[in-house]
């Protein structure tokens, strides 16, 4: 059973992400969407202007076209782009898919595997 202190506590965690980011990008004159692709040190770099604009873009562009994860021999390793989308249809080949039902009212959209 959840607690009135759970709610709290992620409802004032998801005001402070959405006033943090707006922030963000309007100080660094991103899309909102594209702050969200961001890791904490690539948000810092930007911010002290230690990194270029133009190259973090297409950074973000690319994961935001594909992004994954693969956790291997307890390291962890990070695709993006076009070698994210060639590692998905790899390991989708190999495993059946599943229909899952979720609660979300189709706000969540993907396949499971």
């Amino acid at each position: 059973m959840r607690t009135a202190t759970v709610e709290s506590n992620e409802h004032l965690l998801h005001t402070a992400k959405l006033t943090l980011f707006a922030e963000i990008a309007e100080k660094t004159k991103l899309a909102y969407s594209d702050t969200l692709s961001l890791s904490p040190e690539e948000i810092v770099d930007l911010l002290v202007g230690t990194i270029s604009k133009p190259g973090l873009i297409k950074k973000v562009k690319s994961r935001q076209m594909g992004f994954a994860i693969v956790w291997l021999g307890g390291q962890l390793f990070t695709f993006f782009g076009s070698d994210a989308l060639k590692l998905q249809k790899v390991i989708a080949g190999k495993h059946k898919k599943q229909k899952v039902r979720t609660e979300t009212a189709g706000q969540i959209k993907g396949i499971c595997h």
